[in-house]
């Protein structure tokens, strides 16, 4: 049952950019599928494009497996599709006072339940010379105390999230047996756990283009 899996299956919120003629599909992303943010984490910019890369054309190639039975009716895929609507997006600006407002800023859709720095997911690895590479920034700025604007111009594709989990879901019979295997107080049963089956779950995520610039 659910209850048993809520300590080491937690909640998470994605915002990805895809390019425009992309469609996600089972083997990409969807909501209701667990993902390892643990494992990788700080090294997750390797797995999930949020910064542009001229070499290469994935997207989203960070493990994800099913854990849930019968969560598919739950599934919510808003439409935008409408075509009076020039544009479907986000203007945003924010100042910052520092580089770690400045990266908070810049990933500032990005939610893991329980983790308070979600940013630092991505940038833990992050030298100062990647961080004013990812961010077009001359290395200059990274190294001193100096204040940043954030402008980011976002046109939304689609969009999925759950409506809800109830109460009584059932897990995967293989998942709900591992989980009774895990020991309480035993570290090395719960990380094995983790990198067979994930620490949180993909309860929503976007796609779109992003244009941004920092100052």
């Amino acid at each position: 049952m659910w209850c048993r899996a809520q300590l080491l299956v937690l909640l998470t919120t994605f915002t990805i950019s895809y390019p425009q003629e992309f469609e996600p599909d089972d083997n990409t992303i969807k909501v209701g599928r667990s993902i390892d943010i643990f494992t990788r984490y700080g090294y997750l910019s390797l797995s999930i494009k949020v910064v542009p890369r001229n070499d290469s054309t994935w997207i989203f190639r960070e493990p994800t497996i099913d854990i849930f039975n019968g969560i598919d009716p739950f599934a919510v895929y808003p439409k935008r599709n409408n075509r009076k609507q020039v544009f479907d997006g986000d203007f945003h600006m924010e100042f910052c006072d520092n580089l770690k407002q400045l990266l908070q800023a810049y990933f500032r859709h990005f939610d893991f339940e329980r983790l308070d720095k979600p940013w630092m997911a991505f940038t833990g690895s992050w030298a100062p010379e990647t961080i004013a590479r990812n961010l077009g920034i001359n290395s200059s700025f990274i190294h001193k105390d100096h204040c940043y604007v954030l402008v980011r111009l976002s046109r939304f594709r689609t969009n999925a999230e759950l409506s809800r989990v109830p109460n009584n879901v059932n897990l995967v019979d293989i998942v709900a047996k591992e989980i009774e295997s895990i020991k309480v107080g035993d570290v090395a049963s719960v990380i094995m756990f983790i990198r067979k089956y994930g620490s949180h779950y993909i309860h929503s995520y976007m796609t779109g283009n992003s244009m941004y610039q920092v100052r």
